[in-house]
């Protein structure tokens, strides 16, 4: 069942629906917020925007790998 989550990334407020229960969601929340932190921290020049959106690209290019793999897999090839 759907439910709905307030959470905070990076200082910024959201509010989201998901199917997943929220120890999982605030796992998530909680790991993308550590490496926004590593990139703004650590690289110094690195805004709170220009880390999401490495974020963003970094987990929809995985994302997009392991769906061509699987689909490898299942093609047989």
């Amino acid at each position: 069942m759907k439910q709905k989550y307030d959470i905070t990334v990076a200082g910024i407020s959201l509010s989201i629906v998901s199917e997943d229960d929220e120890k999982y969601i605030n796992s998530l929340v909680r790991l993308l917020d550590r490496r926004i932190a590593d990139m703004t921290i650590n690289k110094g020049k690195c805004s709170k925007g220009a880390a999401l959106a490495v974020c963003a690209l970094d987990y929809l290019d995985s994302s997009l790998k392991l769906q061509a793999e699987l689909d490898a897999i299942k093609s047989g090839k």
